[in-house]
């Protein structure tokens, strides 16, 4: 009979956890680096690695010395197989290399510049540090006949992609979250030990454990060898997920062994696979895409001003006056040759306008027969509406040249239209109308496989795609919601006007984020109680958590009338009478909100209820839910993003919003009695309509 699992028989050596958060650290500056999942300098990282890194290490001792990020990459990977690592350590050195973990950040960069200045010893034709947004010399990554390493490190490095995704969000750092997971992996190395022949399924929780542990390789073999009688394998290369794969298959025995051999259930909430990383082919707006769409805070400066055909009998003193909303200037002169002209280099020009709520620039040519200039009819007029060409100015501003139309006097501008600050995105809904139809292959190919599943596409869906406006009504953006009752999803997509998926949003459940009482600090991170309902908002990686909830509703309870008494009489006894229940009012409730940015860390709480007008107020969205007017603030780029999450505000509140029993037809109910029933006129809220 096998002994009974206790953890602290199972002898760890290492800090796993420090190892773990290290190793999560160094994973979040890999994927900074995409050229370092494929291409030429994972080949050149490889030589480096095999060649230079392992001999020079094998010399000198890897105690204190830290490496460039490639081949830091490679050696992470590489010790990822055990096994292969100690046999190509002792093919290509003689001998198993070990690494050790640094304290922190601080004392790993330390240790790059010891290491530099061995490596600069050795190969100083050779750069220490590689720049990695530039291609390699094709010279030095070409493919060596003599390597002596045994592991398909190309396709390992390919995978770790994966793995990181699965690792990357915030919970996973947790301090709770990882202790869990370290008495995970120990009941993982038990499993093994009692059943040595059985091919094992980590959830990722305890395979972020696992990995810490193998980077330490001295340690690891050790560890294992004493508890296992043999070095504990790694093996990713098993990926396949279909239904009667390998992976497939040994996940659902390592759910059932782990039920039977611990009473208890093998997934937990927060670590389970998650679908795979976003593509990195979405459309990223530059800095001028989002400057275009923004309310522009401009100064229009008038340089020089022309007035021409003046009649040969006007001689007087001219005054042309140019004005708008927030300022007027009077430009006086006698005509010559029949004109007038007016010009200053100073910066101001010969005048400034700022620009805020102006629309048109008006002039007027009158007599300038007193000090405003306002005696008489004009002989001249003519407003000019700059809106456009405010609206389309680059951040690096523009000049033109303005001239009237069809008037006898030609009144010319010339002017310089300067942006002083950025000014809000403000955008507008044209919804469009729900249809019942498949996915198009085009559309479907563009969503994360793990919303739809492998026959997703075979499926009905409720889709409706509406038009985002910016100020002049201009197509800013395409914005497609679709809902699913067979896969029991809902997906955004915002698009491009072109069609090009710029940011997208999916419901996402307890298999992805945990529970709070998994966490040392649930309010630092995503969490999801009973009740919850999140999306998760990607731009090509992982962009924001959006949770809601269904607050402050109560289910009304109609009141009992009571039964008035009757007197009693010579024949007949008194009845007493009975007291009534008084009813309880209900209430509708509001949609609560926690939006967590991913970029940042930060985290805030807003709701949608009555007394604010259903809108929905971030740091940096706001979402009026009745007219689906969206507002980013100044600065921000995320625009799309910021799009994606006001519809994904709206989504949940569909989700969310309680329903009476009885349908459509109980919905319609408007009283209870003699009394009213409080709801909400989700009609009105053409945001929700337009989200489902």
């Amino acid at each position: 009979m096998a002994e009974k699992f206790k953890p602290k028989k199972i002898h760890i050596s290492a800090d796993l956890i420090k190892a773990a958060k290290y190793q999560l650290g160094f994973l979040k500056e890999v994927d900074k680096h995409p050229t370092l999942y494929e291409g030429p300098h994972v080949d050149n990282a490889i030589r480096r690695y095999e060649k230079l890194w392992l001999p020079l290490v094998a010399r000198v001792g890897s105690k204190g010395m830290s490496p460039p990020l490639d081949i830091h990459w490679v050696w992470h990977v590489h010790m990822l197989a055990p096994l292969h690592y100690e046999t190509d350590c002792h093919n290509i050195v003689g001998t198993m290399i070990d690494h050790h973990i640094p304290d922190n950040m601080s004392a790993f960069q330390k240790g790059l510049q010891p290491a530099q200045n061995h490596w600069e010893r050795e190969y100083p034709s050779e750069p220490f540090h590689v720049n990695l947004t530039n291609p390699p010399p094709s010279k030095v990554v070409k493919a060596h006949p003599d390597s002596k390493i045994s592991y398909d490190l190309r396709s390992a490095i390919s995978r770790q992609r994966m793995f990181y995704y699965q690792v990357s969000l915030p919970h996973f750092r947790d301090d709770n979250f990882l202790k869990e997971a370290l008495l995970r992996y120990k009941m993982l190395l038990y499993l093994k030990k009692t059943n040595p022949d059985k091919f094992l399924v980590p959830c990722y929780d305890m395979d972020l454990i696992w990995h810490a542990h193998q980077i330490n390789p001295v340690i690891y073999k050790t560890d294992t060898e004493a508890l296992l009688g043999r070095t504990f394998n790694h093996d990713d290369s098993v990926n396949d997920r279909s239904p009667g794969s390998k992976l497939n298959t040994s996940d659902e025995r390592t759910r059932t062994i782990w039920k039977n051999t611990f009473g208890k259930e093998f997934p937990v909430s927060g670590a389970m696979f998650r679908g795979p990383p976003p593509a990195n082919t979405v459309h990223r707006m530059t800095r001028e895409e989002v400057f275009a769409i923004t309310v522009k805070r401009c100064n229009v400066i008038v340089e020089t001003a022309e007035v021409q055909n003046i009649p040969s009998d006007i001689h007087r003193q001219q005054c042309l006056k140019i004005k708008c909303k927030k300022g007027s200037v009077n430009l006086k002169q006698r005509p010559e040759g029949g004109r007038l002209f007016w010009s200053s280099e100073a910066p101001n020009g010969l005048k400034t306008f700022d620009w805020e709520k102006s629309t048109h620039l008006c002039t007027r040519v009158t007599e300038a027969s007193t000090f405003q200039c306002l005696a008489g009819e004009p002989v001249a007029r003519y407003d000019f509406d700059l809106r456009q060409a405010v609206h389309e100015v680059p951040e690096s501003g523009s000049q033109m040249v303005v001239t009237s139309e069809r008037t006898d006097l030609p009144i010319s501008l010339s002017l310089r239209i300067v942006p002083k600050e950025w000014g809000e995105v403000r955008l507008t809904t044209d919804f469009g109308t729900w249809t019942k139809s498949p996915l198009s292959a085009e559309f479907s190919a563009a969503l994360p496989p793990i919303v739809l599943g492998p026959d997703g596409a075979a499926y009905t869906f409720e889709i409706a795609t509406h038009k985002i406006l910016d100020l002049k009504g201009a197509i800013a953006f395409k914005c497609t919601v679709v809902h699913s009752t067979d896969h029991k999803t809902s997906i955004v997509q915002v698009q491009t006007p072109a069609g090009n998926p710029t940011a997208e949003a999916f419901l996402i459940g307890s298999d992805t984020v945990p529970k709070p009482g998994q966490l040392h600090a649930p309010a630092a991170v995503p969490t999801m109680a009973d009740g919850d309902c999140a999306m998760l908002i990607r731009n090509g990686q992982d962009w924001g958590v959006v949770i809601g909830r269904w607050d402050n509703f109560r289910k009304g309870v109609p009141g009992k009338p009571g039964v008035k008494g009757v007197a009693g009489t010579k024949d007949t006894p008194a009845v007493k009478g009975v007291k009534g229940t008084p009813g309880v009012k209900g209430k509708p409730g509001n949609l609560s909100v926690r939006f967590y940015n991913l970029q940042t860390g930060a985290m805030e709480r807003a709701e949608a209820t009555r007394s604010n007008g259903f809108t929905i107020g971030l740091k940096n969205l706001k979402v009026d839910l009745k007219t689906g007017g969206v507002t980013i603030p100044p600065t921000v780029t995320d625009v799309a993003e910021g799009v994606a999450l006001a519809f994904s505000i709206s989504v949940l509140w569909v989700l969310l919003q309680p329903r009476p029993p009885g349908g459509a037809a109980a919905a319609a109910l408007t009283s209870r009695g003699t009394k009213p029933i409080q709801t909400v006129d989700t009609s009105s809220l053409l945001m929700v309509v337009g989200a489902g």
